[in-house]
């Protein structure tokens, strides 16, 4: 099974979402993002069931300094950690802000 990486893992400790995370392998999380303020995540059933649940996150930084030189090996410059944590990820202007859950990287990285 994948495992989920450490600031996904803080943003669904932080909704109480783990329990929903490989319950006796019955449920997992398919895919999660964030998009704006908010954290979406599908959970998918061993019986081909699917969800979506969506969760506020305004004013979670779930992209630390410490996690983002742990993961990149630098300490985070200029705006590296806006970029990481915005909001408007994914919108125009912001095509390489947000974090990619699946790579473990800052959009910009890769």
């Amino acid at each position: 099974m994948e495992k989920i990486s450490e600031p996904l893992e803080i943003a669904l400790k932080y909704y109480d979402l783990l329990k929903y995370y490989n319950i006796g392998g019955a449920t997992n999380i398919a895919w999660a993002t964030i998009l704006g303020d908010e954290l979406i995540c599908e959970f998918v059933g061993l019986d081909g069931s699917f969800e979506f649940k969506y969760f506020d996150i305004t004013g979670l930084e779930i992209i630390t300094a410490e996690y983002f030189e742990k993961i990149t090996g630098w300490k985070p410059v200029q705006d590296d950690l806006d970029r990481c944590n915005c909001k408007n990820a994914g919108e125009i202007g912001h095509k390489n802000c947000g974090w990619n859950f699946v790579k473990n990287l800052p959009n910009f990285v890769y």
